[in-house]
């Protein structure tokens, strides 16, 4: 006669299917899911592919005056602090911040010098050559620092959240402001 069936599946639990609750291997079992294939859907959130492309190219054009434009917004990101706020603590204006922010490259060295103390940065003269272990690479700027932009080509804010939104989520979204752009933002939570 008939032997019994016994579960294929390596589980320690079961002896035979639908014996373990916890597999769902065992519950599905002779299909798997696996063997469905049903119509895909696009990642939504932060599992949605990212532009690696554009980010390495940004990475590439970085300029001197844009990297401390950069540390400046981290270091703004990180308290969560505003354009006002920082300039008043360096004894800016609030525009200077602003210009600093896209492109430090107009201001003296020993402004620049002073600004990355405030954030806990300095400047440094290496070797050309292979990089040392303790060198800052570009690869710590992310994509919302490097690519996330907005209707007018300007970054988002450092204290929100950048998400990328797909052509679908785009499409659904039709009729509400900024619908066509791919990056939205939202504040952080609380």
């Amino acid at each position: 006669m008939d032997d019994p069936i016994a579960c294929p599946m390596p589980c320690e639990t079961c002896q035979e299917p639908g014996d373990c609750e916890d597999c769902l291997d065992c519950l599905l079992w002779p299909a798997s899911p696996d063997d469905d294939e049903g119509p895909s859907r696009a990642p939504r959130g932060y599992a949605v592919p990212l532009p690696i492309e554009a980010v390495d190219g940004a990475r590439a054009r970085l300029t001197t005056g844009a990297r401390v434009g950069l540390v400046l917004r981290r270091h703004r990101r990180e308290r969560s602090i505003s354009q006002r706020a920082l300039a008043e603590d360096l004894g800016w204006s609030r525009s200077m911040v602003g210009r600093a922010e896209v492109d430090a490259s107009a201001l003296s060295l020993a402004t620049i010098e002073r600004a990355l103390a405030r954030t806990g940065h300095r400047i440094a003269i290496v070797p050309d050559g292979p990089g040392s272990a303790d060198e800052v690479t570009d690869d710590r700027w992310g994509v919302p620092e490097m690519v996330a932009r907005n209707g007018a080509g300007r970054r988002l804010p450092p204290y929100a959240d950048a998400i990328y939104r797909t052509e679908a989520e785009r499409i659904q979204d039709e009729g509400l402001v900024g619908h066509r752009q791919p990056w939205a933002w939202q504040h952080p939570r609380a």
